[in-house]
């Protein structure tokens, strides 16, 4: 019995820690949106005006994980 148990609460325990890393992936941290907007600062002031179009695309590199930059 104390097999089983602990079996389970094993099963649990990695079921957890699995969903809690895929959920952190998805996320862009603080330091990812600073870089990107210095990349994208960078962009525009290379293409000026005609470089914004880019920004309106779903497949551009603006747009990842659960943000984007408009």
């Amino acid at each position: 019995m104390k097999h089983t148990i602990f079996a389970v609460l094993g099963v649990i325990l990695l079921v957890l820690t699995i969903s809690k890393v895929n959920a952190e992936q998805g996320k862009a941290t603080a330091q990812e949106v600073v870089e990107k907007v210095r990349q994208a600062a960078n962009t525009l002031s290379q293409s000026g005006e005609a470089g914004l179009a880019q920004f309106d695309k779903k497949e551009s590199p603006w747009v990842w994980k659960d943000t984007y930059i408009f």
